[in-house]
């Protein structure tokens, strides 16, 4: 055949297989006797049949030329699965991002292509395709927090030609748990508190550019049943928890609280990632305002005042530093009362003039027995109101105001006995 125009090779080859055809013999001796990978079954191969010069014979030689194409296809090259490597799989709340290595062999090796599915249903999330020359790493996103998925990088090759049955790799992988954030109020005031989140979620940022992080505060006192949709909240601006991100907690103040009450409180941490917004919420902590320290009476001297009989009340503020943040004013009372009460004794009266300070120690104005005797019904000169009294009862009441916050404190009962010079025999 050596010298012969292609037409003629060609021709020599058609030939023997519509001898073939026409003697009933197989077209396997023939297909023996050329070899699948030789020449001239490439150019039979490529020839169209419409150029033979018997067309009648063309069908025939079609089947055995079906025959020969199958037998001349080479055998497809088994692709290996891509390599695990350590720290192959990054979670956040919403992501999983795989890396790989290539097999030893990359022969037949075009691309991967990598599929997420759920791990239980093995329901088919999303596929990828990454280049063999690209960076080997996919990532997936809007995923759910805390699911089990699993990730098959597989590898890809001519179609046809490469056979990608067993040239999988598969891992499972799980995305981070969006953990509850930890609270604690940190030494509450008369009319405020400190609230400290700690944000356990170590993989998760506060602020990345796309990720926003932001906490609600809610509040109430504690009481057996808490309608936590009717109680007061503070949001804390996402630029807050960004700038604390690198200690990992977040400070802010409660305010507005009443002195010596229990509150309980809880924190929404909410996290925002592409279409995905989750909350998380706290356990209730409790804590309690610090009280108001009471006013004493620690003493009550009797002397002349203006010509009148009156008395001096000294009063002891103990911890006023507590007060810095507000006024108090002080209130003296007096009552003749026996009984014993909780608070204002029975009967109480207001008497002299109203003291503003925050001293540890002060004299209230001077009282004249006088004007007791007045608010006793009976101003006339001989004071036959207090006869037959040998003692009254005296109690200060201190009223403390921080901003739209009022509270009220009041002393023990001093029992102050009458100076003898006074009480009528």
């Amino acid at each position: 055949m050596k010298g012969r125009t292609l037409s003629e090779r060609t021709m020599d080859l058609f030939f023997g297989l519509f001898q073939s055809n026409r003697q009933k013999t197989a077209a396997k001796p023939f297909r023996r006797r050329l070899g699948v990978e030789s020449l001239e079954v490439r150019e039979l191969l490529s020839v169209s049949l419409s150029d033979l010069p018997q067309p009648e014979y063309s069908a025939p030689i079609a089947a055995d030329l079906a025959v020969l194409a199958v037998a001349a296809t080479p055998a497809q090259t088994k692709l290996a699965a891509p390599k695990k490597v350590s720290k192959d799989i990054d979670a956040t709340l919403t992501t999983l991002t795989i890396r790989w290595a290539p097999p030893t062999t990359t022969v037949g090796i075009t691309d991967y292509q990598v599929t997420l599915r759920d791990a239980k249903t093995k329901a088919i999330i999303a596929t990828e395709t990454v280049v063999q020359s690209a960076p080997l790493t996919c990532k997936f996103e809007n995923l759910h927090p805390s699911t089990k998925y699993e990730i098959l990088v597989t590898s890809i090759g001519d179609p046809g030609a490469t056979d990608s049955s067993k040239a999988t790799l598969t891992r499972s992988a799980t995305t981070a748990k969006f953990s509850v954030p930890s609270i604690k109020a940190d030494k509450p005031s008369l009319t405020s508190t400190n609230v400290v989140i700690t944000n356990n979620d170590k993989v998760l940022p506060f602020v990345d550019g796309k990720t926003v992080k932001t906490y609600t505060i809610q509040y109430a006192l504690k009481t057996t049943a808490i309608n936590w949709t009717a109680a007061p909240s503070v949001v804390i601006p996402a630029g807050t928890t960004a700038a604390n991100a690198a200690k990992g907690t977040v400070n802010w103040t409660i305010n507005g609280l009443q002195p010596g009450t229990n509150y309980v409180f809880r924190v929404t941490a909410t996290y925002v990632e592409g279409t995905q917004t989750m909350t998380s919420t706290s356990k209730d902590v409790s804590f309690k305002t610090a009280a108001l320290p009471a006013p004493t009476l620690s003493k009550v001297a009797f002397t002349l005042v203006g010509g009148e009989f009156g008395l001096f009340a000294t009063v002891k503020q103990p911890n006023s530093a507590l007060f810095q943040t507000g006024s108090v004013t002080y209130s003296l009372y007096f009552s003749t009362s026996s009984a014993k009460a909780t608070g204002l004794l029975p009967d109480s009266q207001p008497i002299g003039t109203d003291k503003i300070g925050t001293a540890a120690t002060f004299n209230m104005q001077p009282v004249t027995l006088k004007a007791i005797a007045d608010l006793l019904g009976d101003s006339s000169p001989g004071n036959p109101a207090l006869l037959g009294l040998s003692s009254i009862n005296l109690q200060v009441v201190a009223t403390y105001t921080s901003g739209s916050v009022t509270a009220e404190i009041i002393s023990k009962v001093l029992k102050v006995a009458l100076p003898k010079w006074y009480v009528p025999t």
